[in-house]
């Protein structure tokens, strides 16, 4: 991010860091500020690793160069281009000098002797995970150091990853879904029952055949080309859930089982086949409430809005 620098004469660089302002014609006196300002950020947050690092860039006049080199001194039978190092603040405090390649695109256009100045802001870090609860799922207590030094505590969810899938049959343009009952929902809103894409847990490396099982368990169809749309997070605030979201062309043919889950994990699914016509009006009045359904219903309009027509 880009930081104000501060000096007698009042900032010599604007907040937003778009344009510069009010800057000496001594380069030097925006360097040491700029180290000044690293420092004592480093101090203040108590940063315990790497400091924060502050780029130069963007002098275009010699005397601009020639004023930080004599700041900062160079190495030994090496010259230094300000455009192509880096200058950071150590945890001791002192400074050091690190030459970086030069970019394969042009530096952005910059007036003699003006400078940007970029802080580099360290990562967050996961201190410690503490498991409190493990059954189908576990529940965990993370706890988090931000850059600014403090520590904070965050309750993370964690399955593994999903997969999802909207099956469709582009002759008769009806899809096959499920219907069954979700305790979260029907504890928060009293739903007994949800319309969904057939979906579950991914036990296999390879998404698309976990994809084909949960599709073949809880339908009964038999699918043959996949096409993977994203892999997206499902609750990214507190699940680790990472679902693959598929979309898969069937025919009649294709139904080879009755479906209905799994009878020991007490799923009690029923299978519901509706018109695509039919989901595209639910998408549009908010009825359909399953957010992976609502997605994938949303994107095979945008692919083939010619199955939503009546047949």
């Amino acid at each position: 991010m880009t930081v104000p620098i501060e000096s007698d004469a009042g900032p010599l660089i604007e907040r937003d860091g778009a344009r510069l302002h009010r800057l000496d014609d001594d380069p030097a006196l925006l360097v040491r500020q700029a180290f000044h300002v690293g420092f004592h950020r480093h101090r203040q947050h108590r940063l315990r690793d790497a400091a924060k690092e502050v780029v130069i860039s963007g002098f275009a006049s010699r005397s601009a160069s020639g004023s930080l080199s004599s700041v900062i001194g160079s190495s030994a039978g090496q010259e230094w281009e300000p455009r192509n190092s880096t200058l950071a603040i150590r945890s001791d405090g002192r400074p050091s000098l690190t030459p970086r390649p030069m970019p394969e695109f042009p530096p952005p256009r910059m007036l003699p002797g003006r400078v940007q100045v970029r802080m580099t802001e360290m990562k967050p870090t996961i201190e410690q995970m503490v498991l409190k609860h493990q059954r189908w799922s576990r529940l965990l207590i993370a706890t988090i150091r931000l850059p600014s030094g403090q520590t904070v505590q965050r309750d993370v969810e964690d399955h593994g990853q999903a997969v999802a899938v909207l099956p469709f049959d582009p002759q008769r343009r009806t899809a096959l879904l499920v219907r069954q009952f979700r305790a979260p929902p029907f504890y928060a809103a009293g739903e007994s029952e949800m319309l969904e894409l057939p979906a579950g847990r991914l036990d296999e490396d390879d998404p698309s055949a976990g994809a084909r099982r949960e599709t073949l368990e809880e339908i009964g169809l038999r699918l043959g080309k996949l096409e993977l749309v994203m892999v997206a997070w499902t609750m990214p605030a507190l699940s680790t859930e990472r679902v693959h979201l598929f979309l898969a062309p069937y025919h009649v043919a294709d139904r080879v089982a009755k479906g209905g889950g799994l009878a020991d994990e007490h799923e009690d699914i029923t299978v519901a086949e509706l018109p695509l016509a039919k989901l595209a009006e639910m998408a549009d009045r908010g009825a359909l409430t399953e957010l992976k359904l609502f997605a994938l219903v949303q994107t095979l309009r945008l692919r083939r809005p010619e199955l939503f027509t009546a047949c």
